[in-house]
């Protein structure tokens, strides 16, 4: 085989080499992201379960409101009346 072929058949394997470890290195990277983008959505996961707890306790807290005001209210009229049964009778 003449030289001129030996060398560029060598300097062609060194460029699959380098290739090579090229493409190692982007293997690499590419495991890293999916374990970091599988690691951001179990985080992201746990953000939205706490959101949906928290929108829960709201609403909770919204009937509690809502009870509470109607428990007022029917306790205030009871008051009134009490109020006025105590005015009215000592007469």
């Amino acid at each position: 085989m003449p030289p001129e072929v030996q060398e560029q058949l060598d300097t062609l394997g060194q460029k699959l080499i380098e290739g090579n470890k090229r493409m190692d290195l982007f293997q690499e990277m590419i495991e890293e992201s999916r374990a970091s983008l599988k690691e951001n959505t179990e985080l992201i996961k746990e953000v939205k379960e706490i959101v949906e707890l928290g929108k829960t306790f709201f609403k909770i807290a919204k009937y509690v409101g809502v009870l509470f005001k109607w428990i007022a209210t029917i306790g205030a009229g009871f008051a009134a009346i009490w109020a006025s049964f105590q005015h009215f009778g000592n007469k």
